[in-house]
């Protein structure tokens, strides 16, 4: 942590703005220290202004946002204005079929009614094989927020982690 917090110091270019916006958000999800957690409401906004903007990194923060900022509400903090639209601005996805889909829809349920056990398997088979880095959101914020539901936020910390880390989004050139 010490070591990437040197290195962000080190990028003060304007066109180092998106790379360390990304690092903050995604330091706060991984690591949430004090100090990680007090750049996160900043760095929220940031993305939610930037990623409506017309420019380079357009595609890359829109996604960014439409991915991050529903986990991070998921997760329980607090969304500044500037990055609200994002919680309902994501196009649809098709629904998922048989038992990820029976289980989506039912962790939210077995969440709430504090069972532990039917709430993790659920999460499990509504994230499936592949994993949240290839989930719908929706459906890995759903299930962050069954985990930390039932006091496994450092669970679903994981798999919000995951699903950012992991998935395949890369800044445009």
């Amino acid at each position: 942590a010490k070591q990437a917090a040197q290195w962000l110091a080190m990028m003060t270019s304007p066109t180092d703005a998106p790379t360390v916006n990304a690092m903050r958000i995604h330091s706060a999800i991984v690591y949430p220290s004090a100090e990680n957690l007090s750049h996160l409401p900043q760095a929220l906004a940031w993305l939610g202004e930037n990623a409506l903007k017309p420019g380079g990194s357009k595609d890359w923060l829109m996604t960014r946002a439409l991915r991050e900022v529903p986990l991070l509400d998921a997760l329980g903090y607090t969304i500044p204005p500037q990055a609200q639209w994002a919680l309902t601005a994501a196009p649809p996805s098709a629904p998922l079929q048989g038992p990820a889909g029976e289980a989506a829809t039912a962790t939210t349920r077995s969440a709430y009614q504090q069972r532990i056990g039917e709430t993790v398997l659920n999460v499990l088979v509504a994230l499936g094989g592949p994993g949240p880095a290839k989930a719908p959101v929706s459906v890995v914020a759903r299930c962050v927020d069954a985990l930390a539901t039932i006091g496994m936020r450092d669970e679903a910390r994981a798999i919000a982690a995951e699903a950012v880390l992991g998935s395949s989004m890369r800044p445009s050139k």
